[in-house]
């Protein structure tokens, strides 16, 4: 644990293994039309509303918003075949 380290750099391989990998994926869940912002919800630990908002202005302000979310429904993979991989 953090007491037992001297140097935090020598605890950095201890701290990784114990965290779990975050995955990427479309919330199920938590949608509104693919689960997109849902599933960046999730992954960035924020919520969904926020995610949304902020898609929204990025969208206006002239950002390729629609382009971007269109390619990440392609990519990204469902909830549930995320998990099953």
């Amino acid at each position: 644990h953090l007491s037992s380290c001297i140097f935090p750099i020598s605890c950095y391989p201890m701290y990784m293994a114990a965290a779990k990998p975050k995955h990427l994926y479309r919330s199920e869940k938590d949608r509104m039309i693919a689960g997109v912002c849902g599933g960046l919800a999730i992954y960035f630990n924020m919520d969904a509303s926020l995610v949304r908002v902020l898609w929204i202005l990025i969208t206006l302000l002239g950002g390729s918003g629609i382009l971007i979310y269109i390619i990440l429904w392609i990519v990204l993979p469902t909830e549930s075949n995320a998990k099953i991989q």
